[in-house]
């Protein structure tokens, strides 16, 4: 099997910034519980409003 890694960069809409977040931060525990889900890492970049970089590392 091969291992699939995904980065990812989200960037809010101005004024959206806090409905990105919630919507990132739920979507975190469904999908490492996926079978072949590896990590799922989620992150807040603190020089930029809104933008969420992400991981996804998953096993095909």
């Amino acid at each position: 099997m091969t291992n699939v890694k995904v980065y990812a960069v989200l960037t809010a809409k101005s004024g959206k910034e806090k409905e990105l977040e919630e919507l990132l931060r739920g979507m975190a525990a469904p999908s490492r519980t996926e079978a072949g889900n590896l990590r799922y890492d989620l992150w807040r970049d603190t020089a930029v409003l809104g933008r969420h970089p992400r991981r996804d590392v998953c096993r095909r």
